[in-house]
C-alpha cells in the first residue's frame, strides 16, 4: 500500500520510497501495459518508459493524490501514444489467426469453458483490431475492471466519450467474434 508518507518521500527524491513504490506497482502496471498493447517486451519498454517519466516529474506529485493512480495514468498514456505509433488497427484478422481462434472457440469442452491462455488469445488478436482509444477504454473496462469515472480520470476522457467508445468496441467485439465463429462453423 501506498501511504502519504511513501508518496511525500518520493516527491522529496527518496530513491528507496521509489524504488519501494516500484515494487509495490509495477506487477499490476506491467499487467495492464500487456493487455493494452498485446505484446509483453513493448509492455516492458512502455512501463520503463513511465517510471522513468514519475521520476523525473515528481515535483508534480500532489500530495494526498493516489500515486499508483498518477502512475496507471501515465502508462495508459504511454500505451496509448505507442499504439497510435504503431496503428495497431486493421479490419480483419489474418486467416491463420481466424482458424486457430476458432478452433479454440469451438473445441468440445466437457466443461464448456475456455482456458485463461486461450481466452487471453483470443481478446488479444481481436482487440487489436479496435481504434487506439477503444482498445484501452475496452481493457480498462473488461478487463481491469474499472468503471467509467475511473477510466474518464486515467484516460482524461469525458465521461460521454468514455461510454461511447465502450458501447463501439463492445459492439466490435461481438460482432468479430460471432464473425470468426460463424464463418468457420460451417467448415
Amino acid at each position: 500500500m501506498i501511504d502519504n508518507k511513501l508518496t511525500e518521500s518520493v516527491r522529496m527524491g527518496d530513491r528507496n520510497a521509489f524504488s519501494r513504490v516500484l515494487d509495490i506497482t509495477i506487477g499490476s502496471m506491467l499487467l495492464t501495459a500487456v493487455r493494452i498493447v498485446g505484446n509483453h517486451e513493448d509492455a516492458e519498454d512502455i512501463v520503463q518508459d513511465a517510471y522513468l517519466k514519475v521520476w523525473e516529474k515528481r515535483d508534480d506529485i500532489k500530495s494526498g493524490g493516489s500515486l499508483s493512480g498518477w502512475i496507471r495514468t501515465i502508462v495508459v498514456n504511454r500505451c496509448y501514444d505507442h499504439l497510435r505509433r504503431e496503428k495497431v488497427k486493421g479490419s480483419s484478422l489474418p486467416e491463420g489467426q481466424e482458424r486457430i481462434l476458432v478452433s479454440i472457440m469451438s473445441d468440445d469442452r466437457a466443461d464448456g469453458e475456455i482456458e485463461y491462455n486461450e481466452f487471453r488469445e483470443i481478446l488479444q488478436a481481436v482487440t487489436a483490431l479496435l481504434s487506439p482509444v477503444q482498445r484501452i477504454v475496452f481493457v480498462l473496462s473488461e478487463i481491469e475492471g474499472m468503471d467509467n469515472g475511473e477510466i474518464s480520470t486515467v484516460t482524461a476522457l469525458s465521461s460521454s466519450v468514455v461510454k461511447s467508445n465502450l458501447w463501439h468496441a463492445r459492439k466490435k467485439v461481438k460482432s468479430l467474434l460471432k464473425g470468426i465463429y460463424n464463418k468457420y462453423e460451417k467448415l
